[in-house]
């Protein structure tokens, strides 16, 4: 990866959703759970959370970059917080009444995969912004270590 690299395919390319199998097999438990049954992880536990280096994040089931780490911010949620995806197309919204309350479910505009829920929030110098509270584990990031010569 160059610098930020946003082009790994869009929502509209042509993809395969892998099996259940295939996904259990790749993803570890807690990530199955979260991105196929809408689960979540504990706060301040992920390795992004407070993550700095600039990069982009990528949905870990169909690798479709997401979130570019100049939208990301600290909520103070204890999750990667991002204020706008890399295109509306990028992540689906829908109502979720699970859990005795009504909140906006974020999924991955290509797999549906569950990322986590989108907050709109009054802020004093921002006035009204979006956070997308995500949890860690359904997104890869992948960091522009390119002083490193890392990729």
């Amino acid at each position: 990866m160059a610098d930020n690299d946003t082009t790994t395919g869009t929502a509209a390319d042509d993809f395969t959703m892998p099996t259940e199998d295939e996904l259990r097999a790749r993803l570890t438990p807690l990530q199955f759970e979260v991105t196929q049954q809408a689960g979540t992880e504990r706060a301040f536990t992920g390795t992004y959370h407070d993550t700095k280096t600039d990069g982009t994040y990528r949905c870990i089931v169909c690798d479709l970059d997401l979130f570019t780490s100049d939208t990301k911010y600290d909520s103070g949620s204890g999750w990667p917080s991002f204020w706008q995806p890399i295109a509306d197309d990028r992540v689906n919204l829908r109502e979720d009444a699970s859990h005795g309350m009504v909140r906006t479910e974020v999924t991955c505009g290509r797999c549906n995969a569950h990322l986590g829920h989108l907050f709109v929030h009054l802020h004093e110098r921002l006035n009204f912004f979006i956070r997308h509270i995500l949890v860690i584990l359904m997104l890869l990031c992948l960091l522009s270590l390119h002083a490193q010569n890392f990729f």
